[in-house]
């Protein structure tokens, strides 16, 4: 599969840069490609017998068509999973590099009006954005190094999820990046025979799944986080940590924490499983099916 990348954002905000950076991490890089010819090159690059592997293309407001550019992007992620990375800048900052470089903006030469323009013509493929860059505050080392890290990551090979079950009781984990209460859900602890075992428990799992609200409920979970983790990993989060929670941390939590961690694994996410108070419980005859902690 090509690895696809299309290049865009403000005159003046480090384009230039960006693509001699892609072009330095063995991305094929083509500069203001004309939008009649954007299908062709990318069907060209993604045969086998073309040698590219990872393409990136940029285009601007030099781009013939641009206005409609917006429409061949949305075409180009679905075909081909295209990432679009848009960079921009402060407008006072842009006119100052203008006025140092003593170049023309390509919309003419009133520089503020010219990019107000630019600003209006790229804002439907703004929208589009996998990732936003403000270089406003960058120099051209502070740029390199955030895309370096970007493009150089298997993004879902190195992103860490750490996945913990807790309970309310003990308190909440200070190192949640979300934090979800499933307390609603039905209590195994109140059967006197599932008490003793952990929601790692096959019997403990079959009567959590019997609430009314668990499968509704997993469902819209499992689709929030598939639309929030690659987002983080966009912004070139490291890792990211999802606690959940119920009374003492020992049925529904652990439950849930195992189901989350085995679908963001069946994803291709690295994902650790942890259960913080699995065992703290004072009633623990029985002891859990497979450990307090699991790596997926």
């Amino acid at each position: 599969m090509l690895e696809l990348v299309i290049l865009t954002g403000l005159s003046g905000a480090g384009k230039t840069k960006a693509l001699s950076i892609f072009n330095d991490n063995g991305y094929y890089a083509i500069d203001n490609v004309p939008l009649d010819m954007f299908t062709a090159i990318i069907e060209t690059s993604s045969k086998p017998s073309s040698g590219v592997s990872k393409l990136v293309l940029s285009i601007d407001v030099r781009t013939r068509g641009i206005e409609n550019a917006y429409k061949v992007i949305d075409k180009e992620k679905t075909r081909y999973n295209a990432r679009v990375v848009y960079l921009e800048c402060d407008k006072e900052v842009l006119i100052n590099r203008f006025k140092e470089s003593r170049r023309i903006h390509p919309r003419g030469v009133v520089i503020g009006d010219a990019i107000d323009e630019e600003i209006t013509m790229l804002a439907p493929i703004r929208e589009f954005a996998d990732v936003i860059i403000d270089t406003s505050d960058y120099s051209p080392h502070d740029l390199q190094s955030r895309l370096q890290t970007w493009v150089e990551r298997d993004n879902r090979a190195e992103f860490q999820i750490v996945v913990q079950s807790f309970g309310f009781k003990y308190g909440s984990p200070r190192d949640s990046d979300m934090l979800m209460d499933v307390r609603f859900l039905r209590n195994p602890y109140f059967v006197p025979e599932l008490r003793g075992f952990s929601g790692q428990n096959s019997d403990v799992s079959a009567y959590i799944q019997q609430d009314d609200f668990y499968r509704p409920f997993m469902t819209q979970l499992f689709a929030m986080l598939d639309l929030l983790v690659p987002r983080y990993i966009n912004e070139m989060k490291s890792s990211f940590t999802l606690s959940i929670g119920c009374t003492g941390g020992r049925h529904r939590s652990v439950h849930v924490a195992e189901s989350v961690g085995t679908h963001l694994a069946d994803l291709g996410y690295n994902c650790l499983v942890k259960h913080m108070d699995m065992d703290r419980t004072s009633d623990s005859t029985s002891t859990s099916d497979s450990g307090v902690s699991s790596v997926v």
